[in-house]
């Protein structure tokens, strides 16, 4: 990442990154790796290493109109969308409609 363009959305992205760098095995990973191939100010370059790698994903997953999902993930159902009338839930296959005003569960279709 350059210090070029909008330094609010620079300081977004570190924090995201930072963010999912606690949460994500992966990006766990990458961040210690690149913390041990730098010398000089290790924490801020890592973070810096591991937003540019969020920002590729983020761009990829936008492109692809893709949703993340974790790699081995224990969990298998999400609430995606949660209106006010409904429920967007996903599996491990299928893609399902929650309407909360008439209790139904409808079937929407199988994951790309």
């Amino acid at each position: 990442m350059t210090k070029t363009g909008n330094r609010y959305l620079r300081y977004y992205l570190i924090e995201a990154a930072n963010s999912v760098k606690n949460h994500i095995p992966e990006y766990k990973e990458y961040y210690y790796k690149k913390f041990g191939e730098i010398t000089c100010h290790q924490h801020k370059r890592a973070l810096a290493f591991t937003a540019r790698k969020l920002v590729w994903l983020i761009f990829s997953l936008l492109t692809k109109n893709q949703i993340y999902f974790l790699k081995n993930d224990p969990i298998d159902t999400y609430i995606i969308l949660n209106n006010d009338s409904f429920y967007l839930i996903l599996d491990k296959d299928n893609i399902y409609l929650f309407n909360k005003t008439s209790n139904a569960l409808t079937f929407y279709g199988e994951k790309p």
